[in-house]
């Protein structure tokens, strides 16, 4: 098991803000219908639900709920990919541990992070998935395309 969570520095990606993707939406085929991977929403969730993402959604995520549009920089998978402080095992975190990032580092003034929409991994159907906004903090239900890049920031276990 692991006891902590550590949150990637505000600068992560290279750029002044966290930087801002799209969650994406996976499904088989092309003009196929969108699917759930089956994401949770619980502290410990995190690191499967980026997992299960990126194993189903592969190197590219659609980006419109139809045709044919993709982008292989997509939230989870930009999180998966992230390589820092020497570490492999970054992942973006479930609805309640972005909550705990709200509540623990944002009411604090800690992290450095902005007042807008944050993605987390947990979905909340085949068209929308779960995010926070840490201006005020309510939870919100955001649709997953493209015309919809929200601000992410990677967590790792330990």
């Amino acid at each position: 098991g692991w006891r902590f969570l550590e949150v990637a520095p505000k600068g992560w990606s290279g750029a002044a803000e966290d930087s801002k993707y799209v969650f994406g939406y996976y499904r088989t085929s092309e003009n196929g219908t969108n699917l759930v991977v089956g994401t949770e929403t619980g502290i410990g969730n995190g690191k499967e639900n980026t997992q299960k993402l990126v194993a189903a959604m592969g190197s590219a995520a659609h980006t419109y709920y139809v045709g044919s549009t993709t982008t292989a920089e997509y939230a989870a998978k930009m999180c998966a990919d992230y390589r820092g402080g020497g570490h492999d095992d970054w992942f973006l975190p479930s609805k309640d541990e972005l909550d705990l990032m709200y509540r623990n580092l944002k009411r604090n003034n800690k992290g450095g992070f902005s007042g807008d929409l944050y993605w987390s991994s947990s979905e909340g159907g085949a068209y929308g998935a779960w995010g926070r906004y840490f201006d005020d903090g309510p939870q919100d239900y955001p649709n997953r395309s493209r015309s919809l890049e929200i601000r992410v920031r990677p967590v790792r276990a330990f």
